[in-house]
């Protein structure tokens, strides 16, 4: 039976990606019905058109503290998976509320990585857990998750914590086949618990974890865009560091609520293309200034420079200079009490600019100008 695809395509013209896909879907649409519809009688997979189906990563489970179950309202969806004879048997399980036990949890302080997996049952699949060794760390949990079972597919992974008793999950990772490892384009998706971010995602978050980047190392170009709604959310990576506006070089990241990133990878880095996160520069310590002596906070990135003068005589101040221009002077008159005061003075300078302060009056040299400053 004839074809009709939505784009004709044109000798020695360049198609777009967009008519591609859109022709490759009105193929795969028109053999044996392919859809994701529970009555569907397709050969292929409709996981790999589908990004919600069985995401557990982005379903905002509810977490027991005391039994470490994850608790999903609403998942489900087509999969493929291993036959009782041999090949895949296409699944079909609607929507419903699953439950996920570790079935054994670790010691205090301890660590154990979970394995989700789904096997056939009849027309559906069913849900069921393995556990790896108890580990001392996080980092050595992530790195030694429980072998796949046999006949079955693992979707995710996460970690439980111990901590005196109460069950945490500071880490969770996608492992369907049918992702491939990278998000695939949509909605946002709903992220409540850490987990480690993918290629080309876009997530929303609410809660206070962390959301672990995947390595920049060989893969340019790639995006993670993440935006928090509420709590705090620490961004860390694998490998890198994280570099732009108002970080410098950063191994991690902050998002307070309302606050959002957009990290593409240079090959090495991952680089802030868009939105801010929290700024975490602090103050240096006051120290002396000498007079005629520059001060250049940076010359790579803009400042604030705060300065304190200290007042001993009646007349006597300091005046303020940026490229020879004069930006103010914190002085005192003759007057009775003129003595004993300490005069502030803010300068705002550009990357590469300097400041530096000239005597007014009788103010002597070592009489007092100090200085503290923050990158911006």
């Amino acid at each position: 039976m004839p074809v009709t695809l939505p784009h004709t395509f044109v000798a020695g013209e360049l198609a777009s990606a967009k008519a591609v896909d859109d022709n490759f879907n009105a193929v795969v649409a028109a053999i044996e019905g392919v859809g994701a519809a529970a009555t569907a009688s397709d050969v292929y997979q409709p996981g790999t058109l589908a990004s919600t189906d069985w995401a557990l990563v982005g379903a905002g489970p509810a977490l027991n503290t005391v039994t470490g179950a994850l608790k999903y309202a609403s998942v489900g969806g087509a999969a493929w998976l291993p036959g009782e004879v041999s090949g895949l048997v296409r699944t079909f399980t609607a929507n419903a509320e699953h439950v996920v036990t570790p079935p054994s949890l670790p010691a205090a302080n301890g660590y154990k990585n979970i394995g989700v997996e789904l096997t056939v049952s009849g027309v559906e699949a069913t849900v069921s857990a393995v556990a790896g060794t108890e580990q001392a760390s996080e980092a050595l949990a992530i790195a030694n998750p429980p072998a796949v079972t046999a006949g079955k597919t693992r979707i995710l992974n996460f970690v439980v914590k111990n901590t005196a008793g109460v069950m945490s999950v500071p880490f969770s990772e996608d492992r369907r086949p049918w992702a491939l490892g990278k998000a695939l384009a949509g909605p946002f998706a709903s992220r409540t618990l850490a987990f480690r971010a993918q290629y080309g995602e876009t997530a929303e978050t609410s809660g206070t974890f962390t959301a672990t980047m995947p390595t920049p190392v060989g893969h340019s170009g790639e995006s993670v865009e993440l935006w928090n709604t509420s709590g705090v959310l620490t961004i860390a990576t694998v490998a890198g560091v994280f570099v732009g506006d108002f970080v410098g070089s950063a191994a991690t990241l902050t998002l307070l609520a309302d606050q959002h990133v957009k990290l593409r990878s240079e090959g090495a880095n991952w680089v802030i293309v868009a939105g801010e996160p929290k700024r975490t520069a602090k103050y240096t310590a006051l120290a002396a200034l000498a007079e005629a002596t520059p001060l250049e906070p940076s010359a790579t990135r803009p400042s604030t420079v705060n300065f304190e003068v200290k007042i001993t005589k009646e007349v006597q101040g300091a005046t303020f200079l940026v490229g020879g221009v004069n930006m103010g002077t914190a002085a005192v008159g003759a007057g009775p009490g003129a003595a004993g005061f300490v005069l502030p003075f803010r300068a705002d300078l550009n990357a590469g600019e300097a400041v530096q302060w000239k005597r007014e009056g009788s103010f002597a040299p070592g009489e007092g100008v100090k200085y503290s400053y923050k990158l911006l």
